[in-house]
């Protein structure tokens, strides 16, 4: 009797497979069409990274107190910085980043809008809790 139970186990096991292998390529079908249809990303895209200032020769970065340095999971400006919550493309050079972290010591959420130009040298930036956008210019060693 067990070994008849064997047998049935596995003719339903061989007949299940090939459907449940199916289903699972069905799913992650889906999950990809609709990653790549998604707008919210898990880090900051490559193309923002990097140490940007408001001087349009692209020097002083230090001294700044318009920076801003922008990596995949952090953003830091003068006196404040923050780990990045969330971030949602709203077309191709342009991202809304939330972050929370600490300014001047004291607690603090932003959600800042980042739109690259074409070429990549200049940086709008805009808070979405008002205000107008600001030039950002990557910076280069002075």
């Amino acid at each position: 009797m067990q070994t008849s139970t064997f047998i049935i186990y596995t003719a339903l096991s061989a007949a299940f497979l090939p459907f449940a292998t199916s289903c699972s390529q069905t799913q992650n079908s889906s999950r990809a069409v609709a990653a790549a249809s998604s707008s919210n990303l898990t880090t900051i895209p490559a193309a923002f990274h990097g140490a940007w200032t408001s001087n349009p020769s692209g020097v002083g970065f230090d001294t700044d107190d318009g920076h801003l340095r922008v990596e995949a999971g952090k953003i830091h400006g003068w006196e404040w910085s923050g780990d990045v919550v969330s971030v949602k493309a709203n077309g191709p050079r342009t991202v809304a980043v939330k972050s929370k972290g600490f300014a001047e010591g004291e607690p603090y959420e932003s959600e800042l809008i980042l739109q690259l130009s074409a070429d990549g040298s200049v940086l709008l930036t805009k808070y979405n809790t008002g205000g107008g956008w600001r030039a950002l210019y990557r910076a280069r060693s002075e």
